[in-house]
């Protein structure tokens, strides 16, 4: 919680609300409306299951050993039999050992099972910035054509009347044509993007309200130390590195012999005889090896911590920077908002004709289109941020 302290982070502020209005409280909040979602999907419900099914499983083999009954008859001229009840137990502190690497088990399924969460709301999100991103795209490519097909007709009535060739109509035609492909490739993309929102939202279609608003806070390192002190798969690494450890000092303490106890009833004739049993169990075969192995492992836990780490800081401060590039290419683009009330005065004035007009309007499509993207790649680098800062 103190390194969240050291980031301020604004995820609340949003573009639109009809959204976020149908996911439970936290609402006007993008991560708690990618939580909702994924929460109703089968690979969620799914991934509970198994966590569930892990923390079983760790809790297993703690107990002692199961008891034994031996039967043994002999034939003879008397009825003679021997009837033996034993116990065998480990050495207490293994008990205790054992206890403690079942917790760590337990919490390394945990952040497993955080790892496991963390991709579906990165797929959830994914889906999502890819279904509002192609909506954008089908709104500016639906203008783009129309404002080409007003070309190709001008430049028509311009071959017909001698004053533009058919190279310059080819050219304007073949525009279209690329246009028609690309807003027929926009839909498809919109509509892939829709169902597989919708698959992960339990079958229920998820409406569009636009991109959220991130605004960040603070330096690269900042975020970086944020966002490691919260990654599961850090602090798996670092789970690893503890059972490895208990690891060790378990399978030095298997060494000691094992004890048995038990109870003994022996019949020659109609004669009872009573008696106890114990022993040792001498564990010289069976781990032979397991101190070294532990060892090993310990190392190589620790080598994988580290090497984790590393990783993880190069990616988040290239998640960072990337996100400082797209925003800032973003405000550089933006810059040229005034160009359509540019051309349009130029229009007004006499200063271009019609064609003129509409091959500028083509041009500043071309830029909106690259906007778009810049803007799609700023919005998924601060989305991926805001999940790790989850």
């Amino acid at each position: 919680m103190q390194c969240l302290k050291l980031f301020s982070i604004g995820l609340l502020t949003l573009t639109g609300s009809a959204l976020w209005a149908q996911a439970p409280s936290p609402e006007a909040n993008y991560l708690g409306f990618l939580t909702s979602v994924v929460s109703r999907s089968p690979q969620f419900v799914a991934q509970k299951q198994e966590f569930d099914a892990a923390v079983r499983q760790h809790r297993l083999g703690l107990a002692p050993d199961d008891p034994a009954v031996d039967l043994e008859y002999l034939f003879a001229r008397e009825r003679w039999f021997e009837l033996v009840f034993s116990q065998q137990f480990d050495f207490p502190t293994l008990y205790h050992q054992r206890n403690k690497l079942s917790k760590l088990a337990i919490s390394r399924s945990q952040k497993e099972y955080d790892l496991a969460l963390y991709g579906l709301l990165a797929e959830a999100s994914e889906s999502y910035l890819a279904l509002s991103c192609a909506n954008k795209k089908i709104s500016l490519f639906a203008l783009r054509h129309q404002n080409l097909e007003r070309m190709v007709e001008l430049y028509k009535k311009g071959v017909e009347a001698g004053e533009y060739t058919r190279l310059e109509l080819q050219s304007a035609s073949m525009l279209l044509s690329e246009s028609t492909v690309a807003l027929a490739q926009a839909t498809t993309e919109r509509d892939q993007a829709a169902a597989a929102l919708q698959q992960l939202n339990g079958g229920t279609s998820v409406p569009d309200a636009g991109y959220p608003v991130f605004r960040f806070s603070g330096s690269r390192e900042e975020f970086v130390q944020a966002a490691m002190a919260l990654d599961p798969a850090l602090q798996a690494a670092a789970l690893d590195t503890l059972i490895a450890r208990r690891s060790v000092a378990l399978s030095r303490q298997e060494w000691i012999p094992k004890l048995r106890i038990g109870y003994k009833v022996e019949m020659a004739g109609h004669t009872p005889t009573n008696g106890l049993v114990a022993g040792i169990t001498l564990p010289l075969w069976q781990n032979s090896g397991s101190v070294r192995h532990a060892k090993l492992a310990a190392a190589a836990a620790a080598t994988r911590k580290q090497a984790t780490e590393e990783q993880t800081r190069v990616r988040l401060e290239n998640l960072y920077d990337n996100y400082q590039t797209f925003s800032r290419s973003l405000s550089e683009l933006d810059r040229n908002e005034d160009y359509v009330h540019l051309l349009h005065k130029a229009l007004d004035a006499g200063e271009i004709d019609s064609l003129q007009f509409y091959l500028g309007m083509s041009e500043w499509y071309s830029l909106q289109e690259s906007r778009l993207e810049v803007e799609h790649q700023a919005a998924t680098a601060a989305a991926m941020m805001s999940l790790y800062l989850y």
